[in-house]
Formats: C-alpha cells, structure tokens, sequence
C-alpha cells in the first residue's frame, strides 16, 4: 500500500450556503450521540452528506470525517485513513500507529484495531468519526474490523456511517442495546413543506401549492428528484404541465438513476430489476413465478435489494411486499424494452406469468390487471369470466367492469355469460342503458347459438362460454338484471314480474339467485309502501347471503333493513339494526370495513333527529374517515344528504344547498327507491330561507298537486307542496286580504294534510304522521283556532316521545316553539319530553322566526343591511363593497345572505325589486 495518504479524503464537505437546514433531522442526529453508532442509510440522493455537513457545522465535538471509495477495500489501508481522520482533530492522536499501518510489515487487522480501540479509551475528550460512502468498501475484512471496533467501542467514540446500502454490521445486537440511531428513507424524504422551501430558497422557483405538492408526490421527497426537477423546471413556461408529466424518463432525473444507480449493479441484478419493473408490488414468489426463477431466489434477491437501498420500498412490516421508487420504477420500465431478448412478446410473457400466479393466489384484480398488460384479450376475457362471481361478492364490480371494458367488443359479443356479467356491472355504476344494450346481446348470443343456421348469426360469433356451469342459469340471471334495471327506473310492475320469473326459471336449484329475485320483489315493495312484506324480504336475503359465507353482502342489505325500520320512523329500532351489524363480524373484517361507513351514517341521521349532536359528529366522522372505502355505490350520495340536513337544521342554508347540489350529481339509478327527491329537499331548503318564489317554482316543476291520488313514492313531495301551500295561506292571512282565496287555500292544504296523515297512519308510518300532524298544527295556529291547533300536536307528541324525536320539531323555528310553550304552560301530560324540545331550539327560533312560513319581514334589517343593500341596487360587486365599507369579502358575504334570507329572495336583482317594495330603496 502506499506510504501517504490522500489529504482530500479526510476534509469534511462544508455546507452550501444555500442549502438546506433540516432542524428535526440535526436534533435527531443530537439526540443519538450517546449512543455508539448513528447509521443514514438510503439511496443515491437522499441528502445524507448535506445533512451530516450541516449538522457538523454547529456539533459541540470535534469531528473527524474520512470520505470512502472503492480502494479503501484492505483493511490496513482503510485502518490507516479513519487514524489520519482522527489526526485531523487530535494531531497526537495513534502517530505509532499509523506509521505502522504504513510500514511494508503492517500489523494485523485485530492487533491494530486493538491499539486503536486504547488510543480512543486515552483520548481526554469525545470525538465524532464519520464513514461517508462506506458502500463503496464492499470488503468482508474491513467489516470484521470495524465490527471489532464496535464490539469494543470506547465512550469516548461517537461513530457515523453514511451509506447506500446496510453495511454488514451487528445492527440487530446495537438496536436491541439501544445504541444505534438510524435515518432512513422514511426520516430523510422530504415533506411538502420543506419541498416547497427547497424549491423557492434554495432553487429560487416559484410554484404554487399544488404544484409543489405534486412534485413531491412524484418524487416521494427524494431530494435529488427534486432538485433534477428544479433543473428540468428552467425554462418550462407551464410548470404545471410539466409537473404533472414528470418522470423517470426525465433527462436529467433518466441520467442520474443511470449512471449513480442501475449501471452500477451486476449484470444479473440489473436484469433482476429491470424484468421485475413490470410488476406494481413485488414478493419473493411472485418473483420466482415471473422470472422462470427456483424457488426462494426472488426473495433472497429482494432482501439484498433492500440491504443495497436500491430504492426498493416495502410496504409491509414482514418485508413481504416491496415496490420500487416510482421515478425509479417509471426508469426501469423504460429501459426494459431496450434490454436484449426483451422484445413486445417477452414483456407480454411476463405479465401472463404475473397474471398466472395472481389467480393462483386469487388476486383477480391483478391478474385481469396483468392479462390487460399483456394483450391477450382471450386470457383476459376468460379470466373475467370465473373472475366475476367473487368479484362481484366482495364489491369490485366496478374494477372488474373496467378491465372487462378494454376488451374488443366482438371478443365481448361472443360470450353472452360475459355479457351478461358486464350488464350487471354496468347496473351497479348507474349505467342503465349500457346495462340494457349487452343484456340484449347476451340473448342475441343464446339465440344464434340455438339456431340451426351458420356460426354466424346476426353479426354474433360462434359462442364462447367459459364457466360453462353458469349457462343453464343464464336466462334467469338475465331475467333478475331486468328485474333490477325495471326496479331502477321505477317501473315497479316489470320488475316484479321479472323477479317473479326469475323464481320461477331457477327454481330451487340456484338459491342464492332466488333469493335475490325475492329482494329485488322486496326492493318494489319499498317504493309501493309495503314496508313490512319488504322488509321481510331484505330479512331474507340477509339470512341467504350470511348462510352462503357473504357477510359483506349480508353487512350492506342490514343497512337497508335499518333503512326500512327508519322509513316507518322507528328510530329506536333501526339505531338497533345500525349497531347490531356493527358489531356482528370482528372490526378488522373486510366486510365490515365496505359496510361500516354505511352503518356508521345511519347512526349519524337517528342521532342528529334525537337531538344528540356529538353523537352525530362521531358517527359521520367515522362515516367520513372509512367512506373513501365504501363499498355501496350510493354511500356518497347519502353523506352529503347528511351532511345537508344538519347544516339545513343549523340554518346554514346555502351549504346545505350546496350539499344538496352535490348530493344530485353523485346520485346512480339503483334498486333502492329515492323516496326524498334532491328537488324536494332543496324546495324545503328555499322555505327554511324564506324564498317562496323559489318553492313555488319547484312545485310547477314536479307537478304535485293537491288532487293527486297518494302514493307512498311521492309522499314526501305531497309533504313539501303542503308546506309550500301552508306558507302561501300564511301569508294571504297575514295580508288580510282576498279571503276568499284564503278560505280556498285553507280547505286545500288541510284536505291534503288529512288524507297524507290516513295514508301515513294505514302504512304505519310514524315519521310522516308527526310531520304531517305538525303542519296541521301550524295551519290551524296561522287561521288563530288556537284550540283546534292543539289537537293534532298533542297527537305528534304522543306519537314521537317513545321514538325521542326532536328535530322534527326544532326545525320548524318559532312558530312550533309557541305551540310547543303553550302547551307546557296548559301543565298536560308528557312536561319532561316539552322541556326536552323546547331546549333543543335553543337561538333557533329568534335566529330562524319564520320556519318555513314567510312572514312579511319579522326580522328586519339591521342598519349596515340597509347600506350593503343600497349599494348592491348600485351594481357594486362584493369585492367593491368590501372596499367601499371597508370589510372583508366574506362579512359582505354574510350581510348579502343575511339580506336575502330576511327579504325571502334568492337574487341581488330580486332583493333589489324587494327592498323597493318594503321602501328600503327608492323607486327607479
């Protein structure tokens, strides 16, 4: 070896002023220095020498720093360079030594990391070694004498090993004694926040929020990414754009994964990661099945990728699954096609391999995911095909249809089980029409098939059926799809007797298909009214699925069982239902996991209508937090009518108008009747506001009137034009005016809340008997037969005691309140449940004095009002108002609401043509 050393290599790298400070990261590396070793493994870029560079700079020890590279491979050499480091912060430190490291008769690696271990135990102070690079090393003899050294280290030590891969040390014994600290990948990528001020301090960028928490997702905060991408970024006028297509492919990114990391490898690992690219998650046999590989390679392989920091992540805590870095991944599957033998036919192989093993494992959805890579539309059709039934089961219906619609439609069109499959994947995304088209197909296929002319009939192909069991119960299955798309579109005739033909075509011999011909007969019943033979029905179909092992179907037609308890407005009842299929399978189950979100909304709804506000804010949380996993295809549209009639009960209104917006475009045609149209709830919304004109507009709309024959399907719409109607007669009485219009008004809306309180109470339908006995309630106090008023609300009251209903009443604002008080003072019966709902209004009724009745201005207007009101018949904007008044957007935003809801209007022109009429505003 040589007789002087190179000085370069024991000179710390100073920091860059323009670097980065991570002050969690330097006071994690303080923070371990009473520990004997600190290890920052992780790739290439990962800024492992920037942090120590930085840290280094304010650490209260010496430090000595020795920069590693491939000839550091014997271990006197490498022994002779960590003394001359030393050296460097103590110069009398080991000079015997190193001149005999230096020697041609050098000691033993043993003898001289003896001596050097009691130098350090003589040293007066600690000192702080750093090993930057030791990957390069790569030499078993100089990892037994540093592991020497570890065994015997003295206090007086603080050893830094920064590294690309795990070094082969004792780790295990150092972190069981708790003398390692580690930083890895996980504590050294960068966040969003120091992303974005990396971006604009240190690479001087401006981007906006979004794109900078795009670029750190793309790069998973790998430091070097970034500042590849701050080079790419120069120069790129849409740096959105670019953003969004960033990628291994990138040059700058492209030549550094080359150079620093893939070409660095031996050939075989390289074909290794390269092949294996093609794969979203890695395992050890998933490897051995894709590569043609004996069996435990793939996971020896994977470990020692993981050792080297190849940018392998694993995504569990077994290190069973891995995936590669996506810059990194995106890199290898560019090259693949470049490597020799890897032609378009051999990349297809192996995803059939991929495809193949998946099955076996009975991941369908990734083996139709790598059947789709590998262009093999008949392997992917036939999968599919056997795919369907457990996908359809464990709700990925949805996944499934998409894979199924890649296929080339004459490859689709020759399998009517197929077919047949897709239609009701189609169904359960709302697609009725597409739905229809192939179950049309699938009965054009059985025809040809039965046909004794050519192979060709029709524009159909010879048929092609691979789960050849489902064929002779095809006619029924496609008897129950159109069961379900009669039902969806609310032809409730057809779809019993498609249901009942169903029955009839299977018989007993497939029971599960029988059994959801009955619920879908049950479905039909729902919207008719028939609760109880309905909810027998869906009781049914529960006790099937439980006993056929489905529980997540079994979990999800629960829901609909408490759904039906809650129609009848037996809240008690169906919050039993709702916690008793929450706890009928364990918390960790998948099936409770796609039905809990459903469950858990449930139990928001009863507990908002009893009054329990914080109940109701855990159960829509939990609702909340699980329902981005929610397996039902209506989950987000019920959260947002949730979430609408809480802020509708708060007297938010235009957040639950939004909420109802949002609510309408989420909504897919389903089995499920929508007994609460979205237009009806917003027209409610409009009455809560005051807004007659908006109201009455929905009722020309819907084309409810009060001559209508009643049926439970348009029930709560009969509800809502009797409200609308009520205000109408409110305000004609409070005119003092036409009375004979009022006489007429009076007998059409109490004719109608008398015949929707018969059919309610023939249905057994408790909640619409409270609702309608409370309007007739409110309509006798409007007409001043204070007597006759009491009658039908000491009736409500009975009725929704037992049940604790509570906002049903609060909702309605002041107008109930008095009724409400009247009644506690008369001293009747029920004085605990009165004071119950009394409290429960709260501010509402001096906040929200007109419910649903629009009274001409109760609350008026407020001085400021006045001017935001002036200035708004000027033309000023908000943002021009804000400027004039010297406010903030959103308080013009809330005087503006405040104006509209207390002038009953929905518009600045309206409220304009109001105000002059009240003479807030002089005529024009």
């Amino acid at each position: 070896m040589p007789t002087t050393l190179l000085a370069t290599k024991l000179y710390r790298p100073p920091p860059r002023p323009t670097g980065m400070v991570r002050p969690h990261l330097i006071a994690r590396l303080n923070a371990g220095l009473h520990r004997n070793l600190t290890l920052l493994a992780a790739p290439a870029g990962f800024g492992k020498t920037t942090l120590l560079s930085h840290w280094l700079d304010g650490c209260a020890r010496p430090v000595a720093w020795l920069t590693l590279d491939a000839s550091d491979h014997e271990p006197t050499r490498f022994l002779a360079y960590l003394v001359a480091a030393l050296q460097t912060v103590v110069p009398e430190f080991g000079a015997g030594l190193l001149a005999a490291l230096l020697a041609p008769q050098a000691p033993t690696p043993t003898a001289a990391v003896t001596d050097l271990i009691n130098a350090l135990a003589a040293l007066a102070q600690p000192v702080v070694l750093v090993l930057d690079d030791y990957h390069l090393v790569n030499a078993a003899p100089v990892d037994a004498a540093l592991g020497l050294l570890l065994a015997h280290q003295p206090p007086q030590l603080h050893l830094v090993i920064a590294t690309r891969e795990d070094p082969p040390l004792p780790l295990a014994r150092l972190r069981a004694r708790d003398q390692l600290t580690e930083l890895r990948v996980a504590e050294l990528r960068f966040s969003h926040t120091e992303a974005d001020a990396l971006l604009s301090q240190t690479e001087g960028l401006s981007l906006s929020a979004e794109v900078v928490a795009v670029l750190t997702s793309r790069t998973e905060g790998w430091a070097a990414g970034l500042h590849l991408a701050a080079l790419s970024l120069r120069g790129h006028q849409d740096a959105a754009g670019f953003v969004h297509s960033f990628s291994g492919s990138q040059r700058f990114v492209l030549d550094y994964l080359l150079e620093e990391v893939l070409q660095q490898q031996p050939t075989l690992l390289q074909q290794f990661l390269l092949r294996t690219s093609v794969l979203d998650r890695l395992c050890g046999p998933l490897c051995d099945a894709v590569l043609a590989m004996p069996v435990g390679t793939g996971q020896a392989t994977l470990e020692a990728i993981e050792r080297a920091n190849l940018f392998l992540i694993p995504l569990d805590d077994q290190r069973c699954w891995y995936r590669y870095h996506h810059l990194f991944g995106e890199l290898l599957q560019q090259r693949l096609p470049q490597e020799a033998a890897m032609d378009a036919g051999a990349i297809a192989t192996l995803h059939l391999r991929a495809s193949g093993w998946y099955e076996a494992q009975g991941l369908l959805l990734e083996a139709l995911h790598h059947a789709a890579a590998a262009a093999d539309p008949a392997r992917l059709a036939a999968l599919a095909e056997r795919a369907w039934a457990h996908m359809d089961s464990s709700f990925q219906a949805d996944a499934w249809g998409r894979w199924v619609g890649q296929l080339p439609e004459e490859v689709l069109r020759a399998r009517p089980v197929l077919c047949t499959q897709y239609a009701w994947a189609l169904m359960d995304i709302g697609q009725i029409e597409a739905s229809e088209a192939w179950l049309r197909n699938a009965e054009r296929c059985l025809s040809a098939a039965h046909s004794t002319e050519s192979a060709s009939h029709d524009g159909v192909a010879s048929m092609v059926v691979v789960a050849s069991e489902l064929l002779p119960s095809l006619p029924a299955r496609i008897a129950a799809a159109r069961a379900y798309l009669a039902q969806s579109r609310g032809d409730f005739v057809a779809a019993q007797q498609y249901a009942a033909t169903t029955r009839d075509l299977c018989a007993e011999t497939e029971p599960l298909l029988h059994a959801q011909a009955t619920v879908l007969a049950g479905a039909s019943q729902w919207a008719t009214g028939a609760l109880e033979a309905a909810y027998s029905a869906f009781a049914a179909w529960v006790e099937q699925t439980r006993e056929a092992g489905n529980l997540a179907f079994a979990l999800a037609s629960g829901f609909y069982l408490a759904e039906i308890r809650l129609a009848q407005g037996q809240l008690r009842e169906a919050a039993r239902l709702y916690r008793q299929f929450l706890t009928l399978v364990p918390a960790d189950h998948e099936a409770l996991k796609m039905a809990a979100p459903h469950l858990h909304l449930g139990l928001a709804v009863i507990a908002h209508e009893q009054g329990d506000a914080q109940a109701a804010t855990l159960h829509l949380r939990a609702s909340k937090e699980q329902g981005e996993q929610a397996a039902l295809i209506d989950w987000p549209f019920r959260w947002h009518l949730a979430q609408a009639r809480i802020e509708e009960s708060s007297g938010n209104w235009e957040a639950a108008l939004d909420l109802l917006d949002a609510a309408e475009r989420r909504y897919l045609p389903n089995p499920i009747p929508d007994l609460r149209p979205v237009a009806a709830l917003k027209a409610r919304v409009y009455m809560r506001q005051g807004n007659l004109l908006a109201a009455t507009a929905w009722v020309a709309a819907c084309g409810v009137t009060t001559t209508d024959a009643l049926s439970y399907r348009r029930e709560f719409e009969h509800l809502t034009l009797a409200r609308v109607m009520l205000a109408k007669l409110t305000r004609s009485v409070i005119a003092r005016s036409r009375r004979e219009h009022v006489a007429s008004d009076q007998h059409d809306v109490l004719d109608l809340l008398t015949r929707l309180l018969a059919a309610a109470e023939a249905g057994g339908r408790i909640g619409s008997q409270i609702e309608a006995l409370l309007l007739q309630s409110l309509a006798y106090e409007a007409l001043d037969d204070s007597g006759q008023a009491r009658i039908p609300l000491q009736r409500a009251l009975a009725l929704a005691e037992p049940e604790g209903y509570v906002r049903l009443f609060a909702d309605e604002g002041a107008p109930l309140a008095r009724l409400l008080e009247r009644e506690r003072d008369a001293g009747g019966g029920m004085q605990p449940y009165l004071h119950s709902l009394l409290n429960a209004f709260g501010t509402q009724a001096a906040v929200h004095p007109s419910s649903f009745i629009p009274h001409p201005l109760i609350e008026p207007l407020t001085a400021r009002e006045r001017e935001v009101l002036r200035l708004i018949a000027e033309g000023l904007s908000n943002q021009e108002l804000a400027a004039r008044l010297h406010l903030s957007p959103q308080t013009v935003k809330v005087h503006t609401r405040n104006i509209y809801s207390k002038l009953g209007v929905a518009s600045r022109t309206q409220a304009v043509a109001r105000g002059r009429d009240l003479g807030f505003l002089e005529r024009s």
